[in-house]
């Protein structure tokens, strides 16, 4: 079976206000991290790969280590798979880190823009500029052959419409094969007190990208056709993945059984012990015939019910019931085995999803 490798470098030059995900700003650990990285990658030997993604914090941070560490990385697992994807920011994209990526099989870098606006960046309290996006993304498109995906963050707080707007059309312009447009995320508190509208901002940015002929294949992500992200598809599809790093997240199949286990947000436990595994949990056929339809419904496929039935046993009663009152208010479609969400369930998404569970 092949997995997903998901590698958690978790360092930025500054932490974002907005960001939830774990990451630092002090480097005084790197090399220390780095190793206990390698040494729960080598770990996993005997498992098989095909999808690599290396996220954070900034990958791109590393420089010239960056390159050094996938290289390892590379011969550790004999990944010769269908994906290997490179986050990076555009204040540290150079033409001798791309060209350097250029020699590995890294086939898609993902660019963390967030918006073409400098007002915006500044509110979001980003290191780069608008200018600096234009042209991280030439250097990159110059020096090799990789899809590009581009964040592109709606719906933030004071931000208007219009504002929006220009930010996807220049992001189309560039000619990008992926765009991600994310809703912005009240989790960690910042911004909270200025006023949004998320329907519409929703509405009018999937209404762009597909008239620009991007195709929404999950509710936050949009590409030309044949270049979806297959690694992120991992997740929705509940297909096994491994996470390495502080904080990382992994969803492995044991005994016929969906195993869910984490990694401290911590980078001295990590280095302490990277083989230390927290929050261990190992899912019941019913819990997983859920998880698959919830999560499932995040892609434009949307689910059939009756291959999660072949997995795992008769869907609940209850689950049934809820799926036939969603149906009914026209926040689901069903067709034959097969349910997704309808236009107006993507835009109520995390409502649908809070009523399955």
């Amino acid at each position: 079976m092949n997995h997903g490798l998901y590698i958690h470098i978790p360092f930025c030059a500054r932490k974002c206000p907005y960001c939830g995900f774990y990451s630092v700003t002090d480097r005084t650990c790197l090399d220390a991290y780095l190793k206990s990285l390698l040494t729960e990658i080598k770990s996993l030997e005997g498992n098989s790969f095909d999808t690599v993604y290396t996220g954070g914090g900034a990958p791109s941070l590393l420089g010239a280590e960056l390159p050094v560490l996938l290289e390892k990385i590379v011969s550790l697992t004999g990944f010769c798979g269908a994906e290997f994807t490179v986050e990076v920011n555009p204040e540290s994209v150079t033409k001798e880190l791309m060209s350097d990526l250029s020699g590995l099989p890294v086939s898609r870098i993902s660019v963390g823009a967030q918006s073409a606006d400098d007002s915006v960046l500044r509110l979001l309290e980003r290191i780069h500029t608008s200018e600096r996006i234009f042209a991280a993304y030439d250097i990159i498109r110059s020096n090799t052959g990789c899809d590009i995906n581009l964040d592109l963050m709606y719906d933030i707080p004071s931000v208007d419409a219009q504002t929006v707007k220009r930010s996807v059309k220049k992001f189309i312009a560039l000619g990008p094969e992926h765009i991600s447009a994310y809703s912005y995320s009240p989790d960690t508190g910042y911004l909270t007190d200025k006023a949004s509208d998320d329907s519409y901002q929703t509405e009018m940015v999937t209404g762009i990208l597909e008239d620009a002929g991007y195709m929404r294949y999950e509710v936050s992500n949009f590409s030309i056709p044949g270049h979806e992200s297959i690694h992120n598809m991992k997740y929705w599809r509940m297909q096994p993945y491994y996470g390495v790093g502080a904080g990382a997240h992994s969803m492995v199949v044991r005994e016929g059984r969906r195993v869910r286990y984490s990694h401290l947000p911590d980078i001295e436990t990590y280095i302490a012990d990277p083989l230390e595994k927290a929050d261990v949990e190992m899912y019941d056929c019913k819990t997983a015939a859920l998880e698959s339809v919830v999560f499932g419904l995040r892609c434009v496929e949307g689910v059939d019910l009756l291959e999660i039935t072949e997995k795992f046993g008769a869907i609940t009663n209850e689950l049934t019931d809820k799926i036939n009152v969603l149906a009914g208010e026209g926040l689901l479609k069903c067709a034959g085995n097969r349910i997704k969400a309808s236009k107006k369930g993507f835009l109520l998404l995390d409502s649908v999803m809070s009523y399955l569970w």
